[in-house]
C-alpha cells in the first residue's frame, strides 16, 4: 500500500475498523514496513528462483503479469511505471544504478525496488526511508482523528494512542514508538542494544527497546544452559528499558528461534535449579517499581523535549572516562537520576563499574552507598558485588536527585492499574555534597488526551 497516496489511507482506515470489529484492540504493531518482502525488488522477475521457495506465489506472479499486460502508458490516466522484470536476477542486480551499496547486500534485499514509483511520480530510492514513517502518520490519524474517521475505534477514541513500528524516521516518535527489529541471542547483541536505545532517544523515539533475549538464536551461543543464563541477564536489562519485550523467531519448523525461552522455561544451571528463572521474574517485579519514574520521564520528554535513556557522557561531558571504547554501553543512566550496571558476559568472575565522584546510593539496598572519590581525577573504577545481581541489575541513585519509587507491599500487583491504585508511591532522596536534591513526578489518573489538553494531571519539580 502506497501511503504518499492519500487515497490509500482511505483503505487503511477502512481495514483498521473492519480489524477492530473482529478484534476489539487498544494498540497496533507495524511490522516489516521499510516495506520488506520475501522478492529482492518486484516479485515475480526471478519467477523460477522464487517459485522454488515460494510455489503457492506463481499463480499470483502469473496474474500480476497478466494485469501489467493490461495497462498501457497513457491509458485510462494509468502509466506503468513498475520498471517490471527490468534486470534478468534481482538477487545479485539491483533495480536502481547505485555508485555503492552500503552493508552486504544490495539495497532491493527483500525489500521495493528502488525504482518504484510512488503516486507523486517520486522514486522508492528517495522515499524509501520515510515509508514506515508515513504509515505511522496514517495509522495515528485513522485512531486519533474523528473528523476523519467517524468509527474511530471506540478503544482510541479520546485516548493517547500506542502504535509500535519497525521503521521510522526522525519526526516518528510523534506518531509511533520503535523497536530495534530482529538482533541475535548472544552477549554483543546485548550489548548494542543499550546503544540502539540510546540512539533512539537522540533521534527523539524515547519509547523504544529490542528484541528482549534476541529474536534469532545465534551461532556465538548455542548452549542452552548459557542461553538461559543471557536470557535472565538480559530480563534485567529490559528493567529500565522505556519498551520491554521478549520476542523471538518460531522454534520449530523453519523458524530460527531456538529453544523456547520465555521466563517461566528458564530453570537454572542445572536440571533441578531455578535461579535463571527467579532472577527473570524479580526483574520483572523490580521494573513495576520503577514506571512512575519511567512514565515522568517520557511525560516531560514529550512537553519539552530530551532523553529517558541515556550515556553518561551527556551529563559528565568533561570525563574522558565516558568516551573510552566499551565505556559507553557498560553503564548508563535512565532518567537522568538512575545509573545501570548491567552484566553483560557470561559467569563473570567480577564486575566493575566506572563512578563519577560522589555518593551513589544503591537502590536495593539503601544503606550501601557507593562513594567515588577518584585522586587527580573525576571519577573512579568500582568493583561491585556480583553475588547481589542474583537479585536484581546494579542501579544507583545519582548525587543530588530524587526519584519516585513504588510498590505494592504485601498486596498483589499484576497491572499497572493495580500498581496505581494500590501501590505505596514514595520518593527516594539522595542529597549532593551541599545537602540540595532534584526531581520530577508526573502523576494522572488516565490515559485520555483530555487530561494532557486540559491539564488535570499533577507535575511536580522539586
Amino acid at each position: 500500500m502506497d501511503f504518499f497516496n492519500d487515497a490509500a489511507i482511505g483503505i487503511w482506515k477502512d481495514g483498521l475498523n473492519d480489524l477492530f470489529d473482529l478484534v476489539p484492540y487498544d494498540g497496533i504493531w507495524l511490522d516489516l514496513n521499510e516495506a520488506s518482502g520475501d522478492c529482492n525488488g518486484e516479485c515475480g522477475a526471478t519467477l523460477n528462483e522464487t517459485a522454488e521457495s515460494a510455489p503457492n506465489m506463481s499463480s499470483w506472479f502469473n496474474k500480476f503479469e497478466s494485469l501489467l499486460s493490461t495497462v498501457q502508458d497513457g491509458e485510462d490516466d494509468i502509466t506503468n511505471h513498475t520498471w517490471y522484470k527490468s534486470y534478468n536476477n534481482q538477487s545479485s542486480e539491483s533495480t536502481y544504478n547505485l555508485p555503492f551499496s552500503p552493508g552486504k547486500d544490495i539495497l532491493t534485499d527483500q525489500l521495493l525496488s528502488l525504482n518504484a514509483t510512488h503516486m507523486d511520480g517520486e522514486t522508492e530510492y528517495n522515499l524509501h526511508s520515510l515509508f514506515g514513517h508515513r504509515e505511522c502518520m496514517a495509522t495515528h490519524k485513522v485512531f486519533s482523528d474523528n473528523t476523519f474517521n467517524a468509527k474511530t475505534p471506540r478503544a482510541m477514541e479520546g485516548l493517547r494512542t500506542f502504535i509500535l513500528s519497525r521503521s521510522t524516521f526522525a519526526g516518528s516518535g510523534h506518531y509511533a514508538q520503535h523497536w530495534l527489529g530482529d538482533n541475535h541471542r548472544d552477549w554483543k547483541n546485548m550489548q548494542w542494544s543499550i546503544a540502539g536505545t540510546m540512539n533512539f532517544n537522540m533521534f527523539g523515539i524515547p519509547m523504544v527497546g529490542p528484541d528482549t533475549c534476541g529474536f534469532y538464536e545465534s551461532d556465538l551461543v548455542k548452549d542452552v544452559t548459557e542461553q538461559r543464563e543471557l536470557c535472565a541477564r538480559w530480563i534485567q536489562l529490559a528493567t529500565f528499558y522505556p519498551f520491554a519485550r521478549q520476542h523471538h523467531d518460531k522454534t520449530t519448523g523453519n523458524g530460527h528461534g531456538g529453544p523456547a525461552l520465555e521466563p517461566y522455561t528458564l530453570g537454572g544451571a542445572t536440571a533441578t535449579s531455578t535461579e535463571y528463572m527467579d532472577m527473570a521474574k524479580a526483574a520483572i517485579i523490580e521494573r513495576f517499581s520503577y514506571v512512575r519514574h519511567m512514565y515522568t520521564c517520557l511525560f516531560r520528554v514529550n512537553q519539552e523535549g530530551g532523553s529517558c535513556f541515556d550515556p553518561m557522557m551527556y551529563h559528565y561531558p568533561n570525563d574522558d572516562t565516558h568516551f573510552a571504547a566499551n565505556n559507553t554501553e557498560h553503564t548508563f543512566l535512565v532518567g537522568d537520576a538512575l545509573k545501570v550496571t548491567p552484566v553483560l558476559e557470561s559467569n563473570p568472575t567480577e564486575l566493575w563499574s566506572y563512578f563519577p565522584n560522589g555518593q551513589w546510593v544503591s537502590m536495593r539496598d539503601y544503606s550501601n552507598i557507593v562513594t567515588a572519590k577518584g585522586n587527580n581525577a573525576l571519577g573512579e573504577w568500582i568493583s561491585l558485588d556480583l553475588a547481589a545481581t542474583s537479585a536484581g541489575i546494579h542501579s544507583h541513585l545519582r548525587p543530588g536527585y530524587m526519584v519516585p519509587h513504588q510498590t505494592c507491599g504485601n498486596k498483589t500487583c499484576e497491572t499497572t492499574t493495580d500498581l496505581q491504585t494500590q501501590g505505596e508511591l514514595s520518593m527516594i532522596i539522595n542529597p549532593d555534597a551541599q545537602g540540595h536534591a532534584k526531581g520530577r513526578l508526573f502523576l494522572n489518573a488516565d490515559d485520555t488526551l483530555a487530561e494532557i489538553k486540559d491539564s488535570t494531571y499533577e507535575y511536580y519539580e522539586f
